[in-house]
């Protein structure tokens, strides 16, 4: 049995997720600087920040509704 799921996001969720998808997106290595932590980041990741950061940039509404199985 599948079942299906939606979340919207509130303005300020909305906001938060545009930041996380640049700062993904557009993540620079710190490979000369020991200061700072960075976090490898694929460039299928990176591809799927930046198309999501793309259309983001443009929503004045955002949900996500995925189908699967129930689980319990």
């Amino acid at each position: 049995m599948k079942a299906k799921t939606t979340v919207n996001f509130s303005d300020r969720q909305l906001e938060a997720l545009r930041s996380m998808m640049l700062n993904i997106g557009w993540a620079t290595p710190d490979e000369d600087n020991s200061s700072r932590v960075s976090y490898y980041r694929s460039d299928e990741q990176q591809e799927v920040a930046k198309a999501l950061c793309d259309i983001l940039d443009r929503a004045d509404i955002a949900g996500i509704t995925v189908e699967g199985p129930v689980r319990r």
